[in-house]
């Protein structure tokens, strides 16, 4: 039996056979269609036998239609996971690809995400209602971004890009960054084909913290984390949803 519950923002699925939970985005509308029918685990995807699709299908027929559902098919596109997580339906971590992007993103960002998440977080998103693309960077090692106009080095933990409508470029420059970081410890931001980027800036331990100290409350009572220990180590950043919106 399939537990189905939710909150202001997320519809859960909850299978006896496995720990894993499944989500997407809640809406009474969407949360309505998936109680009405059964789900059970499908290997690493949910499926309803009754609608004969899996939930990131119903899930996508329902924010863009059923004709561009059909029209998505007819061309030999599928939907992508950009996560690689398929139990991940959330509209953010879907998009229509030709099957050939599919598999080149597999053995190249796909593989490189996961071997190298001890030193960097890469992921990407989709806004649904500006349909532009988001890389977003978290680094679990120090990292600094080279500002040439300023002379100087910042010290940073995150980094958001901004792209167009375009799933493969997104993905190939998340790819490229990850190629970059692997191989030089740097990546070269006038390569990539981004609109606009944001970055967070890091904030400094104290030097009388101690280098194995993984949490410190500073004067004002807020926490610090130290990112890159082996207690903790990020493996996604959330998206930045104001950098969507038009400039100006």
């Amino acid at each position: 039996m399939t537990e189905i519950s939710h909150n202001e923002t997320s519809i859960y699925l909850r299978f006896k056979s496995t720990d894993k939970l499944a989500i997407t985005n809640y809406s009474e509308e969407l949360f309505n269609k998936i109680t009405a029918v059964g789900w059970s685990k499908n290997g690493d995807y949910v499926r309803s036998s009754k609608l004969k699709m899996s939930l990131h299908q119903l899930v996508m027929e329902h924010y863009y239609g059923a004709e561009e559902l059909a029209a998505a098919r007819s061309k030999g596109f599928i939907i992508e996971h950009h996560n690689n997580d398929g139990f991940d339906c959330q509209i953010s971590n879907l998009s229509f690809a030709p099957e050939t992007q599919n598999k080149a993103k597999a053995f190249t960002y796909d593989k490189m995400r996961e071997d190298m998440m001890n030193s960097v977080a890469v992921n990407f998103y989709k806004d649904f209602d500006s349909g532009r693309y988001q890389i977003t960077i978290g680094f679990n090692k120090e990292h600094s971004l080279i500002d040439s106009s300023k002379g100087m080095a910042i010290p940073i933990v995150a980094m958001y890009l901004v792209y167009n409508n375009d799933f493969y470029r997104t993905m190939t420059d998340a790819t490229t960054i990850l190629h970059e970081l692997n191989l030089y410890g740097k990546f070269d931001l006038t390569s990539l084909r981004y609109e606009r980027y944001q970055y967070k800036e890091a904030i400094p331990f104290p030097t009388d913290v101690a280098d194995d100290q993984v949490f410190y409350f500073d004067e004002n009572g807020e926490v610090l984390i130290r990112l890159g220990t082996p207690h903790l180590v990020i493996n996604q950043i959330a998206e930045d949803k104001d950098l969507y919106k038009d400039e100006g």
